[in-house]
């Protein structure tokens, strides 16, 4: 019963904020052509670190106790002021994985959008965001036919980005990610 609860729970979270912008696979590749443009950053945004590429590390266990720990670099970049586009291929995924992170004025929440770059992608996986007051923590919530529902927590430093996630199906925990991103590259500095 309290599998179900959750699922209800996670379920009653997304429905009412779909409301806002929806990010289709065609739209998500349209914003990764685009130029990274650091001129405007909005507030909203300026929670996470402003980086150009990532080292990122994490470790997923399952709950047979088995734990994997993979590490791969992303590239980052900010485009018409507006969207986090990130890009970067983890270990055993079949091609770049390709993230577009924004604010949603509407609903006043962070989004993520999330696809595969490959011809034809079967699915986009999105998330709902809800900052913990004036903090650099973020819940997040989704929900897709492949990856069933997932829960995670991210929590910007100057230094690095962590982030714990427990992916679920049918009520249950499939897995649990522990991770954290360090920035590599820091953007450009725009010429005056």
């Amino acid at each position: 019963m309290k599998a179900r609860g959750l699922s209800i729970l996670v379920l009653l979270a997304i429905g009412p904020s779909l409301s806002g912008q929806v990010m289709t696979a065609k739209r998500i590749f349209e914003l990764a052509s685009l130029p990274d443009d650091r001129s405007v950053v909005p507030e909203p945004l300026q929670i996470f670190i402003q980086a150009a590429g990532y080292t990122t590390s994490m470790i997923i266990a399952t709950p047979d106790g088995q734990k994997r720990q993979h590490s791969f670099r992303v590239q980052e970049k900010l485009v018409r002021g507006k969207y986090i586009v990130t890009r970067g291929r983890p270990p055993g995924a079949r091609s770049e994985l390709i993230m577009v992170t924004w604010y949603d004025e509407d609903t006043t929440t962070y989004r993520k959008a999330v696809c595969m770059n490959i011809p034809n992608p079967t699915e986009v996986y999105h998330s709902i965001g809800i900052r913990l007051r004036d903090t650099h923590t973020i819940s997040w919530t989704g929900l897709g036919n492949l990856a069933g529902s997932w829960l995670s927590i991210e929590r910007q430093t100057p230094e690095k980005v962590f982030f714990q996630e427990v992916y679920l199906t049918n009520g249950r925990v499939t897995s649990t990610v522990l991770g954290e991103s360090v920035p590599t590259k820091r953007p450009a500095k725009r010429k005056k």
